[in-house]
């Protein structure tokens, strides 16, 4: 329960930040199709909006993804939230994202952020 509540400070207040701006940073993405998407267009009117960065390597930034995972549907629900995660992966690891993500049966948007663009617009260390 602990982790839980920690975990929705830590999305909400990353939520908070940018709802203050109103505006994603207008930045090109790719979806694990190969296809480049604005990041802007992910976020709808109306819609709670969260944006999570997360590398396959990253093994807490994975047990947050799959924390979630249990979570969203009800979230989508109540909340009308849409959940992104974005991986930075490099162009060395890029290639393992879209099995593992596969392998986890996440539900999420994934993009794909090799050139950490994205994580530079919004400032995210």
């Amino acid at each position: 329960m602990k982790k839980t509540l920690l975990l929705l400070a830590v999305c909400f207040s990353a939520t908070a930040l940018f709802a203050q701006n109103k505006t994603l940073p207008s930045v090109e993405v790719k979806t694990l199709d190969g296809h480049l998407v604005n990041v802007q267009s992910l976020a709808k009117e109306g819609q709670i909006t969260v944006i999570s960065f997360w590398a396959t390597w990253c093994k807490p930034c994975v047990l947050e993804l799959e924390t979630i995972k249990d979570l969203y549907p009800d979230w989508k629900q109540k909340y009308n939230v849409e959940f992104v995660a974005v991986s930075v992966d490099d162009s060395k690891t890029i290639a393992r994202v879209k099995p593992f993500v596969a392998n986890k049966g996440w539900e999420y948007i994934i993009v794909t952020d090799p050139a950490r663009a994205l994580q530079t617009a919004m400032n995210v260390n």
